[in-house]
């Protein structure tokens, strides 16, 4: 039997830096966060010549700051190497500015009126799925509604028809490896995730075929088919950004409202609080997204050799950003660790910063904004049935497998 080659990439691990079993971070990474942020919260590790940054200036300054740059995964075993044309032209791994040429054509898309305008349609899709729910007599929110409903969502924006939206299920689950560093990520699983890939490109060619043929208002319409050349995407930077959408904005929307829910019911004052004054739901889904962030760790790499403090970062060296860390620093948020759904100064990190903040972040907020509360309206008695949630075992996401539910 041969061995699996090593998968090479350069992104550190927590786990690994800090000797921290993948299962006790998983379960608690906030433990971890404390420490570093009190003793050391810009910590360099020798051994891989990486950064570690937990506390919230530093890292809000970092994510604004030119000199850090995006990190670009490298795959340079062959059986892989199929991933890295498409990483590549990911808008998330640019920077000025082919980053700003990238953003400037989806922000057509992504423009506050749009994001509302789908609003109807999210309370819609989300109703069929309690509708099923009820009728079945259980729920298990990861599957019957944290999954499915952006799934649905993207498949709306994307114009993919709803036959093919197990497929859009299928290939998200496998794209979602693409975010962890090696010792997270197994080789088999980013196998899995290769070929979920390229299978995605390829159907997305035949549909950008298809919306050229006969356009309609979808992302593949409007951004194949620009009226100016300015406005039109290459078919290559169209399809790996909508892949892209699919990755990060689909695992960002999943993440809010399966954390948020479990969050809610393991605070019953605080949800008590939410029925009784439905209007907090924006300033709760904004405490969720601080709590228990559903983004919880990005990387930058170094552009330039440049002094930090008092510290020395050599060009090309790799920082890791604990977002997650970020958004409990008692020196930005007071009480960090009380979850208070009527928290006012909530400027939390959750979405990233500067240039690279999340495209997607108001999609992602008014699905849990139209969820959430449909949810507990349905449901006036919703209680956990599980002591211990089943968290997945990755750095870069907070995410459940599952979440069962009595109501």
């Amino acid at each position: 039997m041969t061995s699996e080659p090593a998968v090479q990439r350069s992104t550190p691990t927590l786990h690994q830096i800090f000797d921290v079993p993948l299962e006790v971070l998983a379960a608690d990474p906030y433990a971890l966060y404390r420490k570093l942020r009190s003793e050391a919260p810009l910590y360099h590790d020798e051994a891989s010549g990486s950064w570690v940054v937990t506390g919230y200036a530093e890292i809000s300054a970092m994510l604004r700051d030119p000199r850090f740059v995006a990190e670009r995964p490298l795959f340079p075993e062959p059986e892989l190497a199929a991933l890295q044309p498409i990483l590549e032209r990911w808008m998330a791994l640019q920077d000025p500015p082919e980053h700003t040429r990238l953003r400037q054509c989806f922000n057509r898309f992504f423009t506050p009126r749009r994001i509302a305008d789908l609003g109807p349609k999210i309370a819609e899709l989300a109703a069929r799925l309690l509708d099923k729910a009820e009728a079945r007599g259980s729920i298990e929110l990861i599957q019957d509604l944290a999954f499915p409903l952006p799934v649905s969502v993207i498949a709306m924006i994307l114009g993919v028809p709803e036959e093919r939206q197990a497929d859009l299920k299928r290939w998200s689950a496998a794209l979602a490896y693409l975010s962890e560093p090696p010792g997270v990520a197994s080789y088999e699983h980013l196998l899995e995730t290769r070929a979920a890939a390229v299978e995605f490109a390829d159907y997305l060619k035949e549909l950008v075929a298809e919306k050229r043929r006969a356009p309609g208002d979808d992302l593949l319409s409007v951004l194949s088919s620009g009226e100016r050349p300015g406005e039109r995407l290459k078919e290559e930077d169209l399809i790996a950004n909508a892949i892209l959408l699919l990755f990060a904005g689909h695992e960002t929307a999943v993440n809010l409202i399966g954390n948020g829910v479990y969050t809610l019911l393991r605070h019953p004052e605080q949800l008590s609080a939410l029925r009784a004054t439905p209007t907090l739901i924006k300033s709760a889904v904004e405490e969720c997204l601080r709590f228990e962030s559903p983004i919880q760790t990005t990387t930058r790499e170094v552009a330039e050799e440049l002094t930090w403090g008092e510290h020395r970062m050599g060009r090309g060296e790799v920082v890791l950003l604990v977002l997650g860390a970020a958004n409990r620093d008692p020196r930005q948020f007071p009480d960090p660790d009380r979850f208070d759904i009527a928290r006012t100064e909530n400027r939390h990190l959750a979405f990233g910063g500067g240039a690279h903040f999340c495209i997607g972040a108001a999609l992602s907020r008014l699905e849990a904004h139209l969820a959430v509360p449909e949810l507990l309206r349905r449901m006036p008695r919703l209680r956990l049935v599980e002591d211990a949630p089943d968290w997945h075992l990755w750095e870069s996401w907070r995410s459940l497998t599952r979440l069962p539910l009595a109501f």
